[in-house]
C-alpha cells in the first residue's frame, strides 16, 4: 500500500524511496553499512532537502 488516509482531512503519499526500502531485503541494506531505521533517516534528509524523489 503507498498511500492511507488518516481522518478525512489528511491524505499521505509516500515517496518512491519509502516504497521500495519497505520490499527490500534486509541483506541489501546490510551491504550500505546502515541499519535500517538510519538508511531511514538519512532517505528522509535526502528527500526533505528535494535531493532525491
Amino acid at each position: 500500500m503507498d498511500s492511507f488516509k488518516i481522518g478525512t482531512w489528511f491524505s499521505y503519499q509516500k515517496p518512491r524511496w519509502e516504497i521500495k526500502l519497505d520490499g527490500c531485503e534486509e541483506n541489501v541494506i546490510e551491504k550500505t553499512g546502515l541499519s535500517r531505521e538510519r538508511l531511514i533517516k538519512v532517505l528522509k534528509v535526502l528527500h526533505d532537502n528535494e535531493i532525491i524523489d
